[in-house]
């Protein structure tokens, strides 16, 4: 059982979350109405590493491309974890060059 500030915390944490997840839905529209058209259909992008890459592998072409766009780093991080799939080894050396210009600096 929570205390009041207990509670208060939850709907503050509660209230956080709902607020990135609508920006990664905002940020992403365009992204997720590409995914629709290969029959890919997902919330959020972020979704996409809890599922079998089998579910989405005719997506990765789109996948790939998105990663070179300007995302939040929570984007960015679900897009190549999407890729970390033997589904997608094409597209690992170029993500081994994409990691570096992405990330230096940002930890």
């Amino acid at each position: 059982m929570l205390t009041e500030d207990g509670r208060k915390k939850r709907a503050k944490q509660d209230a956080e979350i709902e607020a990135r997840i609508a920006a990664f839905k905002v940020e992403q529209a365009a992204l997720l109405r590409e995914l629709a058209n290969v029959g890919v259909h997902v919330d959020i992008v972020n979704q996409l590493p809890n599922m079998s890459t089998e579910q989405y592998e005719q997506a990765l072409p789109i996948l790939f491309e998105h990663l070179h766009l300007p995302y939040s780093d929570g984007t960015l991080a679900s897009l190549a974890r999407s890729l970390a799939t033997k589904e997608a080894r094409k597209y690992w050396d170029e993500l081994v060059l994409l990691y570096p210009r992405t990330y230096s600096g940002r930890f």
